[in-house]
């Protein structure tokens, strides 16, 4: 390609345009930043003046929601050619009003504006709905659930609370009949085994013994005795071995003194 021909391709980054472009975006790009500071510290300055007043500020809007919504205003304009009524109502949040609330009475309005304006089948549409649960439906239920899909009271399925009666044979046979674990459990231990047999009635002449050996190697009384016990033994076997050590060191140096005497 001819060198004096790329300054005159759109995509080229050094064209004229182009680096015109960028400047005016920058430039449009500070001027936001300038116009959002403005916009924050003009509303924390009205803030503080109704705390002053005495009043209670409403919740502050973040400057993310007004983005948003300043982009959902010009996509809902440019999709309805410029005339939307829908964009004239006001999406930010009353004082006192939470996202839901908020949410709720953009509905209404729309709604509203739709069934004022359309008149057609979405008029029609929203009549049906409607219909069902009467025109001034709650969106509330008694238990502060919202209503979704409104219910026509009059087909709702009616349910009555039937008493149960419990006949007297019954209510002695419930009283006096323990758990099905119970029985078994108490069966058990209530039962009186003899003390030279099993469970089972065999002979065990060495159960018993085997059951103090287990109740006793269970017992943390015993576990200390037997190591009290055990520390005793190997401090005697010391002692006894330092004493034969010493008697044999005794007859050693008795050896070595009759040695000695012979010699002389």
């Amino acid at each position: 390609m001819v060198l004096h021909l790329l300054g005159k391709k759109s995509w080229n980054v050094y064209n004229q345009d182009n680096i015109a472009r960028v400047r005016r975006d920058e430039a449009e790009a500070a001027e936001r930043e300038r116009e959002k500071a403005q916009r924050g510290r003009q509303r924390d300055a009205e803030r503080r003046m109704v705390v002053l007043r005495g009043q209670e500020p409403g919740p502050a809007l973040d400057e993310e929601d007004v983005e948003v919504e300043q982009k959902e205003g010009e996509r809902r304009r440019e999709d309805r050619g410029g005339a939307g009524r829908v964009d004239r109502i006001k999406r930010r949040r009353i004082a006192g009003e939470d996202d839901t609330d908020r949410d709720i009475r953009v509905a209404r309005e729309i709604a509203g504006l739709d069934g004022v304006a359309g008149g057609g089948d979405r008029e029609r549409e929203f009549k049906v709905r409607s219909a069902g649960a009467g025109a001034d439906a709650a969106l509330l239920d008694a238990q502060g659930h919202t209503i979704l899909f409104p219910i026509d009271e009059k087909k709702k399925p009616q349910t009555e609370s039937k008493d149960i009666t419990i006949k007297p044979d019954q209510k002695r046979l419930y009283d006096e009949k323990d758990a099905w674990y119970a029985s078994s459990i108490g069966d058990i231990s209530s039962r009186d085994i003899p003390l030279n047999k099993d469970v089972w009635g065999n002979e065990d002449p060495r159960r018993q013994e085997r059951s103090q050996r287990r109740m006793a190697s269970a017992d943390p009384l015993m576990a200390i005795k037997r190591g009290v016990g055990q520390l005793r033994e190997t401090e005697r076997a010391r002692k006894k071995i330092e004493e034969e050590r010493r008697r044999e060191l005794e007859a050693l140096k008795r050896e070595q003194d009759d040695e000695g005497w012979g010699e002389e």
